[in-house]
């Protein structure tokens, strides 16, 4: 993972929840509220293996958070 900001690091280590960005099969953007880990350099999230976010991330693997 490159280096993150310090700034984003600090703010991230702050909170326990974000908005996952995937994308649809049709090109629209699917938001998800997500719980999440950071370690300081990792960010993990978990999910079930059924669900439209982990179908998303499978066809298609980029994200935003």
């Amino acid at each position: 993972m490159p280096d993150i900001d310090k700034g984003i690091a600090d703010y991230i280590t702050g909170h326990r929840t974000g908005v996952l960005a995937t994308q649809r099969k049709a090109g629209a953007a699917q938001l998800t509220l997500i719980a999440y880990q950071f370690d300081g350099s990792s960010l993990a999230i978990s999910t079930r293996g059924l669900s439209q976010k982990a179908k998303n991330l499978r066809r298609r693997p980029e994200a935003s958070m």
